[in-house]
């Protein structure tokens, strides 16, 4: 194993062929980047604290008072203090922020020129600047998970990944067990969020359960908090949307070569609800178990991954001509704290065993068996921030006193850090300026956590010798400290630490192999992780309700046309015919490793087919004949000349709208007015607000960025398309009754578990076989 890992670039490369080009070029790809090992680290639930009241001390720091929050004495029934290594709660004490995010900017314009406060749009509107403040405080309570969300995504525990230019993937985050969630196969769950502008407004979307509770999730605010300074334009993800797009690739095994990757799969429609994450583990040859989010069993959402799988690690199956994978891999994004950047910054000297004669001493070693003083002070020189400026202790600028753990060989020590706040950063972001306390053999890694030297020099001197992997040395000091009452870190932070104690190594160049120099071109696997499957319990089939004879009944008489192609009864309905043909328009594979539209069929039968779909489609509606025409039309925009990317969403747009399903599935009310201010004033800023109908924005979207304007025929669709959703809208609402009379409930209430137990009893006696 490659002992240390000594400059910013990695060693470890992993090389993948880029599928979607034609060209035969590489991208590299570094395991830390596209993946994440197991946190198992963030894994054992946390007990149940007990609601103790808080108070305030006042201490003195050099001559200076300066409020530090602190707990009661520890109770038998207070486990606040628990919360460390394995249950997530490896973060000391700290002050508290009474009034989160006041100044995090929710007042800045997201576009000037065109708004003048910022907004975040809600269940119910906008939520404007007081009233988003007045939102964002009822929070404070939940300041303290916050502040660990916050620590877990900038040292890389927790993830947070663009992967198209608006949507995002994030870990689940359980808020009141400061821990990520899992699913019911104890894996990490992930969930998207959507960051989209509507006009001059921004639309916070996350799918998360949190979400739905409250105004803002961790993730909303997250992003809110850190949008200016982690999340930036990138070209890649601003040209290129693909359906597939593989963000997380873990190895679980080293025998046999298991892998656990993950897929973020997109639906037809492209809106936020359609999209699932699709899992695999196992052989990247096959023998694996998927999953989706969604669907159970095997899925078009499946098929899709496993395209894209077998064509980024060049498995295709020769015998199966399988259309191009429309797909992606993307790196970890999300910006962050650099993954080796540490509060400790001077140099470090290698383990006494692995030091040169050539090797200078920087300072006199610490002797492991004396006590750690109480308070880990801070002197000027030797006390920096973890943030991209790392500045330097202020003399003059009171300090704090906070409580932190650290993690020896053999035990857990909890002590108290000097720290102060970072002059450069918000005080809403947490950010201080900590000691190095590399004299007394302690390595800081945030000023909640810091590790001793003989503990990290003896994984260096395990992986070295029999080439120990993380996972396991985890294990083997988990089991030393169970012995001692305590709990070991877990993997996760194990490995970013030692990464970052790793690159303050003082290593002359006489460590440098001559032949491969400073990245060796080697593939390094530090992981090996075990899963067993296990049963799944499915929740009992519950009977079905029945209708009281009592209960009003409510006729309706729905449209008989609500397509947007409706036929006649006496006619047949050209959607099938259109759909059929739209579908051997999409690029397929061929022998060459090229592609072609139309299945391989020949031009001249394409254009006649063309002309007599067309002449079938002038009859139902001239708009879509008219943009049919000018997509794949010979001699226009269409047929080559049309980019592929905006081909593929000219051919989505027009599938959906041969659909069978009633044009109120696409465009609903909301939709249908907004809608119809785009066609009133067609705009780059009002189409924006069209995120209700995904397949219409994202072709707009597209026109707009690759011919800087929208063609008249795709206006001409949505003129029409205004028109056919207010038919069949007023269609619907034609036979509309009045609303129902409100029921009055018993006075004394009525016990809805006795009530379903005997509707149980009762559907039991009369259907005793469907049972």
């Amino acid at each position: 194993m490659y002992p240390y890992r000594r400059q910013a670039t990695p060693p470890e490369r992993l090389h993948y062929p880029h599928h979607a080009s034609s060209s035969g070029t590489e991208t590299n790809l570094y395991p830390g980047q596209l993946h994440s090992l197991n946190n198992n680290w963030l894994r054992t639930p946390s007990p149940q604290k007990a609601s103790r009241p808080r108070k305030r001390k006042r201490r003195e720091v050099d001559g200076k008072k300066s409020s530090v929050r602190t707990r009661l004495p520890a109770t038998e029934t207070d486990h606040s203090m628990e919360r460390s290594g394995e249950g997530n709660g490896a973060w000391g004490d700290d002050y508290r922020t009474d009034d989160l995010y006041r100044d995090a900017g929710i007042t800045d314009s997201i576009h000037p020129d065109t708004t003048p406060e910022f907004a975040v749009e809600d269940e119910d509107g906008y939520v404007y600047g007081a009233d988003l403040d007045a939102r964002i405080a009822q929070l404070a309570d939940n300041d303290d998970s916050f502040e660990t969300y916050v620590e877990m995504v900038t040292s890389g525990c927790a993830k947070f990944i663009q992967i198209t230019k608006t949507v995002y993937v994030v870990q689940g985050w359980k808020r009141q067990d400061h821990e990520l969630s899992l699913n019911d196969r104890r894996k990490e769950d992930f969930y998207h969020l959507e960051v989209r502008n509507i006009g001059d407004r921004l639309r916070l979307v996350c799918l998360c359960p949190d979400a739905k509770k409250d105004l803002f999730c961790v993730h909303q605010l997250f992003y809110l908090e850190f949008r200016d300074d982690m999340f930036h334009e990138n070209e890649k993800l601003w040209s290129s949307e693909k359906k597939v797009i593989m963000f997380w690739r873990q190895l679980t095994g080293v025998d046999q070569q298991f892998w656990l990757t993950r897929f973020s799969v997109a639906s037809h429609s492209g809106g936020l609800n359609g999209r699932v994450i699709v899992s695999y583990e196992g052989a990247d040859i096959g023998g694996g178990a998927w999953r989706c989010s969604k669907d159970k069993g095997s899925c078009e959402h499946i098929g899709a991954a496993r395209r894209v799988l077998r064509e980024t690690l060049n498995i295709v199956d020769e015998e199966e001509m399988e259309p191009q994978a429309d797909g992606d891999v993307v790196d970890d994004l999300s910006g962050g704290r650099d993954r080796e950047t540490a509060i400790s910054f001077l140099p470090i000297m290698p383990p006494k065993w692995a030091m040169l004669p050539t090797d200078p001493v920087l300072y006199k070693r610490a002797d492991p068996t004396v006590d750690i003083p109480e308070t880990i002070t801070m002197t000027p020189g030797s006390a920096r921030a973890c943030c991209a400026t790392r500045p330097e202790v202020d003399p003059t600028t009171p300090r704090l006193l906070r409580r932190c753990r650290i993690y020896t060989y053999t035990t857990c020590i909890e002590r108290s850090i000097e720290v102060q706040q970072c002059p450069n950063c918000p005080p809403r972001r947490h950010c201080f300026i900590g000691p190095d306390p590399r004299d007394l053999g302690i390595f800081n890694y945030n000023n909640s956590v810091l590790f001793s030297h003989e503990l990290l020099e003896e994984y260096t001197n395990r992986s070295g010798s029999s080439e120990t992997p993380f996972a396991a040395f985890t294990q083997c000091c988990a089991r030393v400290y169970e012995g001692r009452g305590a709990k070991f870190v877990g993997e996760d932070l194990l490995r970013e630490a030692w990464f970052a104690y790793a690159t303050l190594l003082h290593l002359t160049q006489d460590m440098m192999c001559p032949k491969c120099g400073k990245e060796p071109e080697n593939v390094i696997f530090d992981g090996v992780t075990l899963s067993f499957h296990k049963k799944h319990v499915t929740d009992a089939l519950l009977p079905p309700t029945w209708i009281e004879d009592s209960a009003p009944v409510r006729h309706r008489n729905y449209p008989k046309t609500p397509q947007w192609l409706p036929a006649s009864r006496n006619e047949t309905p050209i959607r099938e015919r259109f759909r059929a043909w739209l579908r051997a328009q999409r690029p397929v594979r061929t022998t060459e490793n090229t592609t072609e539209g139309s299945l391989g069929m020949d031009h001249v039968e394409t254009q006649e087919s063309l002309e007599e779909l067309a002449t079938e489609l002038d009859k139902v509606s001239q708009a879509v004949a008219g943009l049919t025409r000018k997509v794949f039309g010979s001699g226009s925009v269409g047929g080559q000349g049309v980019l592929r990317g905006l081909r593929r969403r000219y051919i989505t747009l027009l599938e959906q709208l041969a659909a069978e399903e009633s044009a109120m599935q696409m465009v609903n009310e909301s939709a249908l007015e907004k809608l119809k201010g785009f066609v009133a004033s067609p705009t780059e800023v009002s189409g924006s607000t069209l995120v209700d109908i995904p397949a219409l924005l994202m072709l707009l979207e597209e026109e707009m960025r690759i011919m800087g304007s929208y063609t008249p025929e795709l206006l001409e669709v949505c003129r029409w398309m205004m028109k056919r959703a207010d038919e069949v809208l007023s269609a619907l609402k034609a036979n509309n009754l009045p609303p129902l009379p409100t029921l009055q409930c018993m006075e004394d209430g009525e016990n809805w578990r006795q009530g379903h137990a005997m509707a149980s009893r009762k559907y039991d006696t009369d259907h005793p076989i469907m049972v």
